[in-house]
């Protein structure tokens, strides 16, 4: 939180969905409730935007990503003008990935070699998969 802060982020949402009832205060986050959580993803990158209107800026570019050693990682920034297109990419436990690959033309990537890690952990076997293979963060 304190590092989206510091970058010129706020307010910060954060989507909760499978056990929000049991988490933690989001330290001056604004929950966005996906109640349709176990479809997966896609729905809650799509929530969580349509969170968002009132809130985002224009970055410059459609979409800006993390790059590490040339290849694209975390964090993305989505502009407004290619949410419709997620609709489309954004299904099942898909975020946007597939909309990257499909639309290089739309994205900058920002080197943020030596910045912050590559490795994307969106679940308990994700952490389990890299901290077996000696990754840390």
């Amino acid at each position: 939180m304190r590092l989206l802060r510091a970058g010129g982020c706020a307010p910060v949402h954060a989507v909760v969905g499978a056990g929000a009832d049991a988490l933690p205060e989001l330290r001056g986050a604004v929950p966005v409730v996906n109640p349709h959580w176990r479809n997966g993803l896609g729905g809650s990158l799509r929530r969580g935007l349509a969170s968002l209107p009132g809130h985002v800026r224009a970055a410059g570019a459609p979409v800006a990503a993390a790059g590490y050693a040339g290849r694209i990682g975390h964090p993305v920034l989505l502009g407004r003008a290619v949410w419709p297109l997620l609709d489309r990419y954004a299904t099942g436990d898909r975020g946007a990935r597939d909309l990257l690959r499909a639309r290089p033309d739309l994205v900058t990537v920002v080197p943020c070699d030596g910045l912050g890690s590559p490795l994307d952990v969106d679940t308990p076997g994700d952490l389990a998969r890299h901290a077996a293979a000696g990754h840390q963060e």
